[in-house]
């Protein structure tokens, strides 16, 4: 009797789509930050914000590193299911796949040396040289993403000047008709308005 050959289930394209968006979110979006920080000079707080950051610098370094430990996070697992898929189509549509590959795709995926020194010396004799290459940037790169990331999002002070123009009133006229005009009708201090002819450099907070 005939028998029933199953058909073989490829992978819904929609979780790899979202996948791929979610890779290309955790690639460019450090870029992009900095390039308008950067652009911009610094992006100020608000004020308020600014002031609790002033007062509470080892909170707010807590804070930041959280972030940045959920963003390594996430970006470990997207890495992570983008090994699980390509291993899942070379050993789909490249037979037989050989245990040196998943070797290899097992390394990368968990950041691990899988080789020791005669394994290393083999592999470059046999031109596998490029594995180890790979592995051995997979493994120095990793622990880079919490630093990098902290030290892009940590708000630090920085000076911010800008040019001023206006007008402003001359009282010290020698004109005999001003004078007499002044001294008929001199001016009340309601306001306690004082005179000051120093400048202040303000600083600001950003990010």
């Amino acid at each position: 009797m005939p028998t029933d050959i199953p058909e073989v289930e490829y992978p819904r394209s929609g979780p790899d789509v979202l996948l791929l968006f979610g890779i290309f979110i955790m690639l460019i979006w450090p870029w992009v930050f900095f390039g308008v920080v950067w652009a911009k000079k610094g992006i100020q707080m608000n004020n308020r914000v600014a002031r609790v950051v002033r007062e509470h610098p080892q909170p707010t370094t807590y804070i930041i590193t959280l972030i940045c430990s959920i963003i390594t996070m996430i970006i470990t697992t997207f890495f992570s299911l983008a090994i699980i898929r390509f291993a899942q189509e070379l050993v789909t549509h490249h037979k037989p796949t050989r245990p040196f590959h998943l070797t290899v795709l097992l390394a990368l995926r968990h950041q691990t040396w899988p080789w020791g020194w005669k394994e290393v010396k083999f592999l470059m004799s046999k031109n596998r040289w490029w594995a180890v290459l790979l592995v051995v940037l997979c493994i120095l790169t990793a622990p880079h993403l919490i630093s990098s990331t902290t030290s892009l999002l940590t708000p630090v002070p920085f000076s911010r000047m800008a040019s001023l123009t206006g007008t402003e009133l001359n009282f010290s006229s020698n004109d005999t008709d001003c004078l007499a005009w002044f001294k008929a009708h001199p001016l009340s201090n309601d306001c306690d308005w004082q005179v000051n002819q120093t400048y202040s450099q303000y600083h600001e907070i950003f990010r």
